[in-house]
């Protein structure tokens, strides 16, 4: 199995969504993050000029396709024949499921990542005992009273 994902993502999780506000993420999140971009079974492609005209195509294309940076993902899933391109934008990707072409023809899955299989880390959580972990937790205690499914939009 591999991941592949864009130059583009370097740049692209620089803040975190908490509760509706953007945070910058610690330095140390930061270099987890950029570490786990140089996995073996990881894949940057580079964001060169013909993604990124394939990219503007498509976002010419699809009306429900909004971000450049998203453009410039769902160009690297096509351009590359991906298997799928795993999102949790409802927005913006998931609409374009089975919408989309790969270079080969054939429909592109877009669609939710699978859940982790046994205990991962979450490396985009805020470091235990920093004014932004406590405001996290009472953050994401107070979403998870007034609305369970809090959890599932990303």
């Amino acid at each position: 199995v591999q991941i592949w994902t864009s130059a583009l993502s370097l740049l692209a999780v620089l803040r975190r969504d908490c509760n509706g506000a953007a945070r910058e993420l610690v330095e140390a999140q930061e270099r987890a993050f950029e570490e786990f971009l140089r996995q073996d079974y990881v894949v940057t492609v580079a964001l060169d000029s013909a993604i990124a005209t394939l990219g503007r195509r498509l976002l010419r294309a699809h009306s429900r396709l909004k971000k450049h940076q998203d453009a410039g993902h769902l160009a690297v899933a096509v351009d590359h024949n991906l298997d799928a391109l795993h999102t949790w934008d409802k927005e913006n990707l998931l609409p374009l499921n089975g919408k989309v072409l790969r270079r080969d023809g054939t429909p592109l899955t877009i669609c939710e990542p699978p859940p982790p299989v046994g205990k991962q880390e979450d490396m985009f959580a805020a470091p235990p005992g920093t004014a932004a972990s406590k405001e996290f937790s009472a953050a994401a205690a107070a979403s998870t009273s007034t609305n369970p499914a809090a959890g599932e939009n990303k």
